[in-house]
C-alpha cells in the first residue's frame, strides 16, 4: 500500500538524535540504542531490526526490540513466509496505516502487540539481496511519508552496515581460533617472529620435543642467540 504524503508529526530531527547519540556506539549496544530511539522518537510502541538466520534464509532473527521501556534481546527469531516481513524483503518497504495484525493471522508477533500501523524497510545487502529488515509497529495510527521512509533506509543502510562488521569480527575471531588450534597442535616446530629484531614471538610446544628448548625460552630470542642457526 502506498504511503500517505503527511509525515510523521515526531520526525523533525530524529536522524540526526539518531546519529548522535549512536556515533561511537558498536555491536549490540548500538542496536539497543537504534531501536529505543527510533521508538521512542515515533511514539511507537514497537521498533525492531532483524537480520536473516546464516544457515536458514527462510528465517529472521531478532536483533534488538523495545516494547515500552522494555529492552527484547536479540535470541528470538521466526519464519519470513507468511509473515509482512516477505513483503519488505521482496519491495524494499512496507507501509500498513490499520489493521496490520488482521492481515497476516500467521504472524503471531503482530497480534500480540496489536499492531494496526506497520512501517519497515529492508536491510540493504550484496547485490541487492536484503538481509534484514527495520522498522516500527504502533497500536495509535499515524502517517507514514515520503521523508519518513527516506530516514528509514538511511538508518538501515546503517544498522546493515554493522551487521556486516559484526560478521566480519566474527568471522576473524573464528579464524584466529582455528589457527590458534592449528598453531599449537602441528608437530613440527611453527615459530614466528619480529620482522625487524628477528625475536621469536611466539612458537608451538613442537620446540621443546624437537629442540630441548620451552617455548619460554624461544620467546623474546632470536635462533643465532638461541645457536640454533650455528
Amino acid at each position: 500500500m502506498k504511503p500517505e504524503s503527511a509525515p510523521h508529526p515526531s520526525l523533525n530531527g530524529i536522524f540526526g538524535r539518531l546519529m548522535e547519540q549512536t556515533a561511537n556506539v558498536v555491536g549490540q549496544d548500538y542496536f539497543r540504542h537504534l531501536v529505543r530511539t527510533l521508538a521512542t522518537t515515533l511514539d511507537a510502541e514497537y521498533a525492531f531490526v532483524t537480520a536473516r538466520k546464516p544457515e536458514d534464509k527462510g528465517r529472521l532473527l531478532l536483533i534488538a526490540g523495545w516494547h515500552g521501556n522494555p529492552a527484547a534481546g536479540g535470541n528470538g527469531e521466526f519464519f519470513i513466509a507468511g509473515t509482512p516481513a516477505a513483503r519488505v524483503m521482496a519491495e524494499g518497504q512496507l507501509w500498513h496505516d490499520v489493521g496490520a495484525a488482521n492481515l497476516y493471522p500467521q504472524d503471531l508477533s503482530l497480534r500480540n502487540y496489536g499492531a494496526r500501523p506497520y512501517c519497515p524497510v529492508a536491510l540493504p545487502g550484496p547485490a541487492g539481496h536484503p538481509i534484514g529488515h527495520l522498522g516500527t509497529m504502533s497500536r495509535h495510527a499515524f502517517q507514514a511519508g515520503d521523508e519518513l521512509f527516506a530516514t528509514l533506509k538511511l538508518l538501515a543502510s546503517r544498522a546493515a552496515a554493522e551487521l556486516r562488521r559484526r560478521r566480519l569480527d566474527e568471522v576473524q575471531r573464528l579464524t584466529g581460533t582455528k589457527f590458534s588450534t592449528a598453531f599449537r597442535a602441528a608437530p613440527g616446530i611453527i615459530a614466528i617472529s619480529d620482522l625487524e629484531t628477528g625475536k621469536y614471538t611466539d612458537v608451538n610446544q613442537a620446540v621443546e620435543r624437537i629442540l630441548g628448548f620451552s617455548p619460554a625460552e624461544v620467546i623474546g630470542r632470536t635462533g643465532i642467540e638461541l645457536g640454533i642457526w650455528e
